[in-house]
Order: structure tokens, then C-alpha cells, then sequence
């Protein structure tokens, strides 16, 4: 029998991490997840008091009641963005909010974000709301938890790939404890960073345990809480007809969506031709709210109360009005909401669309059931106006932040609504296909291969999953004097080795340090070439399509090859008719054409370098022909026919 490869001593070569491994990485996860749900409890304070003592003091942003004039609403979110405008002056200036920056820092920059700027834009985002901006701390929570990540992960030295791990375990932890959502927060943190339903598997159970830590964290000090829409809890899904309504729900979600994207440019456009400086666009920018919040001050509300208005009925009942009024009303705070959303976030205020997304998918549900009341008096069943507002927060989600199994499972979580997860996961799926285009995070890449964190992961994960142990050589005890390397070791820490001290080969070691065998370089070299092979003949086999190209890189491998031009000519022609069925020895082509043949490129795709001269020509086959010095070229051959 002949000796095993390389790596196959042992059996199938072990392609995941040790026991050890994940109880490292899930432990520090929790540790994150302790310090994300510490991070967004204290948040959370800050928010309880300042919205109540400053813009809840002057306006009940729950109600009805439009074209109230204040002068202290006016000015009020000019303060927040005073604030911001200071912010400014301490941290790069930077206008991604906190899920671009953590997308951005996962893709581009190896899972690095600093700790300083996230923490002062999430402080600069408590006085921004708690003025009356139009915006929430979720999005700025999401990026102090990811920067918290980050910052452990370089406090312990590890390589890129478990601080991207980190980062998001960050982002899960914060997110999870301010909706109280564990399950959904882990599904955020891991979707966010992609346009198409991806996500990002090795990430997702360090992400679920950082959740669930960071979740029982901030309830030690907010208790269980109520759910972000009370009442939701009862509602359910009780007939196929329904399906119409929520399919019109998620048509409408993707136009709203739109509105806001369009929002978004139109303040970036108009900052760009007034030439306003930095310093001077978050206060106009704050003016600008103020003054929309005079007329519709439901632009100010930060924490839900209109949409919960409307889910429970103390909305329609406080100012009794025709169904097709209230669209009217609803539709009215939609399009001051998008525009004041857009007036603060886009000039500057530190802030994130993530809350005002959930605000806007609340009212654009709450009015899709006015409209079909309003249009089909009867035709739906009892509870469906209600209804549609929990699904309308998931559609939103699903259109602006592109994550719509995240959406579905986030509104599960934080309004109890289990009853709804039929027209939950129906609707996301629209409202995501028909607005995915106007997604509000431009970090976003379109999949896991667009990525740079995934560049060369094939050959990575191999590196990083085979063991010393797998593919080392069996020696006798004592021999060789090289630097030692664990046998459970990978071989990212193996090929580290042999760069730090310069060997051709390590000794393999027990626990306990005695000899096991000798693992050398070109050992490793050689399984991962091997390796590299069988992936590159895998994907032409399952992509045919790629044949061509693989072809065409063949030929052009072995032009590289010849001499420097100018001394030689290179043509590819046909097999010539009356050379087809006859080997290039019976041809005598060299005599006959003036050229050697160097290769033939059959029409299977197969690349013959050099080719065999006793096999006989085929009509598809393509000839690449040498000319050396000044021989004239081959005379234009007719080309076979079939």
C-alpha cells in the first residue's frame, strides 16, 4: 500500500476551529456583550431624562395636534446641533452614522475602529434627540458597541478575522439591549454589512452570545421593559385575504423608502451648492427640524408614541376624522418625517436613520389601514388596521437597511407580535425586493465576495483549520533541532513560524511537549498547491462556462513563455481542412506552413502543451503556431468543415 499524502495520516483533514478555540471566542463575546449592555443602559438614562426635560417639556409629541408654534420648538433642535457642530471639532469629521462606520470598518479597514469618536457621537446624540432632532441612539449605539468590539479584540492581539468577529458581536450586544431583541439584534449585526441576503455565518454565534449578555446587562438596570408597541402582542393572521393588504403595505413601504433615499440627496445636493460650512450645516440643519416641527411636531418624537397612538386607537378617538382624512394626515407626517430625517442626519447632527426608519414603517402601516378602510369598508377582518403597523416597521427596515430576515425577527422580538410572522415574513420580502435600491447604508457591499475581509478566505480557512498534527512527518524521536509548534497549532501560526525564524522545518510537539514528528515548508506548500488545484478543476467542473477563459489563460501562459518579440511571431489559426485526421508528424506542417506547432487548443476546452505528434487533428482544433526570424507567415488556410 502506498504511504498517505500529506495531512491524510490522520483522516479527513479537521476543517473547523478547537473546543478551546470557541470557548475563547465565545467567552470574550460575553464579556462584550457586558460592556454593550452597560454602554446602551447608560445611554438609555441619558435619553429618560433629557427628552423629558427639554423637548418633552414644551410639546406632547403623541398626539393629533399640528401647526403649534413654540418658539422653543423652533429652536430647540439648533441646540442639538450646537452640539454636534462642538462634536465636530474633537473627532475626524466623518458623516456616516454608526452602521456605515462598523460596515466600513469591517470591509476596509480589518475590523479596526476607534473607541473616542463612537463614544462622543453617541453623547452628542442624547442632546440631538433629546432636542427634538429627527433622528434616534440606535444607529450611534450600533457603532459605540461595534467600536467596543474592536477595542477588546486589540487589547488581546488577535488577528483580523476575530476582530471583525468582535466588531460585530459589539454592534449585536447594543443593538439586542436598546429594542430588546437578543435573536434579532444577532441577525442585524451579522446582515447589516451586505445589499443582498447575506450574512456572516462564523460570526453569528459569538454575535447571539455578546446579545444575550448584553440584553440581561441592560436589564439589571431597565428591567424587562414594555414592548416597543404595546397592544401588537394580540394580533394575528387569520385569512388569506389579508395577503392583499399587506402585499398594498409593502408597495407602499418601498415608496416611502424611496422618499427618504431622495431626501437624503436632495440635502446632500443643496449643502454642496450653498457651500455651507461645516461647523454652521448641523445648527441650520436643527432650524430647518424646528421649523417643521412647528407644523408637524410628530417629527420630533423619538420614542414611538404616535405610532402607539395609532396601534391602539387613543389617536382616532382623541380627534374623530374620516378614514380618507386620516391618510391624508398620516401621509403628511410621512413626508415631513422623511425631510426632517433628511435635514438632520444629512447636515451633520450626530445621529442614525435607524429609528426614524421604524417610525416612518409605523405610520405608513398605520395609514395603509385608513386607505383600505377608508376604499374597502368591510372587505378585511377585524384587527388588520392594527396589524399592519407592526408589519409596516419590518417592511421599512427591510427597504432602508436591506436586512429583511433581521427585520422580521427584530419586530417578533420587540412588540411580541408572534401571531404575525406569516405576513412578517411575506412583506419584508416584497417591500425588500421592490426598494432594496434605496437602501440608506452606501458601506454596504453586495456579497460576501465583494468584500476585502474575504479576499483569499478559500485558502485562509484551510490555513486556519488544518493542524500541525495533520500533515507533519513521522521521525524519530529526538531528530532535528528546529524552533517547536504545538501539534494542535494551525498552520496560519505554523507558516508565522517559519517566517519569524528562517527554518525549513518545525519540530511537531505534544501538550507536554514531547516530539511527534517534523512539519517542513514545502510539506505545507505542497498540500495547499494540491488544495488549490482540486478547488480551481471544481469550479470548472461545475461551471463550464469558464472553460473558455481557462482555455484562453492556458494559451496565454504558454505565450508568456516564448522569446521577447520580435524574434518570434505567434498566430492561432484553424486546423487547416486537409490536415484534418492526420497527426502533425504525417502532416509535415513545419515544411508546409513555415511555422512550428507549440500547442493545440481543442474544442473540449483542453489546452496540448506541447502537443502529441501522433495525434491525429480534429476539425475544432485551433493551432498556435511559432515563426522564428523573418519566415513568412502561414498561408491563410481554409478552415474545415463540417
Amino acid at each position: 500500500m502506498s504511504a498517505p499524502a500529506p495531512g491524510e495520516a490522520h483522516g479527513k483533514l479537521r476543517f473547523r476551529w478547537t473546543a478551546a478555540h470557541w470557548v475563547r471566542m465565545l467567552g470574550v463575546a460575553a464579556a462584550i456583550g457586558v460592556l454593550g449592555g452597560l454602554a446602551a443602559a447608560g445611554i438609555e438614562w441619558g435619553l429618560h431624562h433629557l427628552v423629558a426635560h427639554a423637548v418633552g417639556r414644551f410639546m406632547h409629541l403623541g398626539g393629533p395636534r399640528m401647526l403649534a408654534f413654540r418658539f422653543e420648538i423652533l429652536v430647540l433642535p439648533a441646540v442639538g446641533g450646537l452640539a454636534s457642530s462642538l462634536i465636530w471639532r474633537l473627532v475626524p469629521r466623518d458623516r456616516n452614522g454608526g452602521t456605515e462606520a462598523l460596515v466600513r470598518a469591517f470591509h476596509r479597514h480589518g475590523g479596526r475602529m476607534p473607541l473616542g469618536s463612537p463614544a462622543l457621537k453617541a453623547l452628542a446624540n442624547v442632546a440631538v434627540v433629546g432636542c427634538g432632532g429627527s433622528t434616534g441612539p440606535e444607529g450611534p449605539i450600533a457603532g459605540l458597541g461595534a467600536a467596543i468590539g474592536s477595542k477588546v479584540g486589540g487589547l488581546l492581539g488577535v488577528h483580523a478575522r476575530e476582530r471583525r468577529m468582535f466588531l460585530l458581536a459589539g454592534c449585536s450586544a447594543c443593538v439586542s439591549a436598546l429594542f430588546r431583541c437578543p435573536l434579532g439584534g444577532a441577525l442585524f449585526a451579522t446582515t447589516i454589512l451586505y445589499r443582498e441576503p447575506e450574512n456572516e455565518d462564523a460570526a453569528l454565534m459569538p454575535c447571539i452570545v455578546s446579545a444575550v449578555t448584553g440584553y440581561a446587562t441592560y436589564m439589571t438596570f431597565w428591567g424587562r421593559g414594555h414592548p416597543l408597541l404595546e397592544g401588537a402582542g394580540k394580533l394575528g393572521f387569520t385569512h388569506p385575504v389579508e395577503l392583499l393588504a399587506y402585499m398594498l403595505l409593502a408597495v407602499l413601504a418601498a415608496g416611502a423608502g424611496a422618499l427618504l433615499y431622495y431626501s437624503f440627496k436632495a440635502v446632500e445636493r443643496l449643502e454642496l451648492e450653498t457651500r455651507v460650512p461645516h461647523w454652521a450645516a448641523p445648527i441650520l440643519g436643527g432650524l430647518v427640524v424646528g421649523a417643521i416641527a412647528c407644523a408637524v411636531p410628530q417629527v420630533m418624537d423619538a420614542r414611538y408614541r404616535f405610532v402607539q397612538n395609532a396601534l391602539d386607537g387613543s389617536l382616532f378617538a382623541a380627534v374623530p376624522r374620516a378614514p380618507l382624512a386620516w391618510v391624508a394626515v398620516f401621509a403628511l407626517v410621512i413626508v415631513a418625517k422623511c425631510v426632517a430625517t433628511a435635514f438632520t442626519v444629512g447636515t451633520g447632527n450626530m445621529g442614525g436613520t435607524l429609528a426614524p426608519t421604524v417610525f416612518i414603517g409605523g405610520v405608513v402601516g398605520a395609514a395603509t389601514g385608513s386607505l383600505l378602510t377608508a376604499v374597502f369598508p368591510g372587505t378585511f377582518p377585524e384587527g388588520v388596521r392594527e396589524a399592519l403597523i407592526p408589519v409596516g416597521v419590518a417592511a421599512m427596515l427591510a427597504v432602508s437597511m436591506r436586512v429583511p430576515l433581521a427585520a422580521s425577527v427584530m419586530v417578533l422580538e420587540i412588540t411580541g407580535s408572534y401571531g404575525l410572522i406569516v405576513p412578517l415574513i411575506f412583506v419584508t420580502v416584497i417591500a425588500y425586493a421592490l426598494g432594496r435600491r434605496f437602501g440608506l447604508n452606501h458601506e454596504q457591499l453586495g456579497a460576501p465576495e465583494d468584500s476585502p475581509a474575504h479576499a483569499g478566505r478559500p485558502l485562509l480557512s484551510l490555513i486556519e483549520s488544518v493542524h500541525a498534527e495533520d500533515v507533519m512527518e513521522r521521525v524519530p524521536a529526538g531528530a532535528g533541532g528546529e524552533p517547536a509548534v504545538p501539534a494542535s497549532a494551525d498552520l496560519r501560526t505554523a507558516l508565522s513560524l517559519f517566517r519569524q525564524h528562517g527554518v525549513e522545518a518545525l519540530r511537531v510537539v505534544s501538550r507536554r511537549g514531547e516530539p511527534l514528528g517534523r512539519l517542513r515548508r514545502s510539506t505545507v506548500y505542497e498540500m495547499l498547491r494540491r488544495r488549490v488545484a482540486e478547488q480551481r478543476a471544481q469550479l470548472l467542473e461545475e461551471n463550464v462556462e469558464l472553460a473558455a477563459l481557462d482555455q484562453e489563460r492556458q494559451v496565454d501562459d504558454l505565450l508568456t513563455r516564448l522569446p521577447a518579440a520580435g524574434k518570434v511571431a505567434v498566430d492561432r489559426i484553424p486546423a487547416p481542412a486537409d490536415l484534418v485526421g492526420k497527426s502533425l508528424r504525417q502532416s509535415g506542417f513545419r515544411e508546409r506552413h513555415g511555422g512550428q506547432v507549440v500547442a493545440i487548443q481543442t474544442g473540449a476546452g483542453d489546452v496540448l502543451a506541447p502537443p502529441d505528434p501522433a495525434r491525429p487533428l480534429a476539425a475544432d482544433d485551433v493551432l498556435v503556431v511559432v515563426r522564428v526570424g523573418t519566415a513568412p507567415p502561414p498561408a491563410a488556410p481554409a478552415p474545415a468543415t463540417g
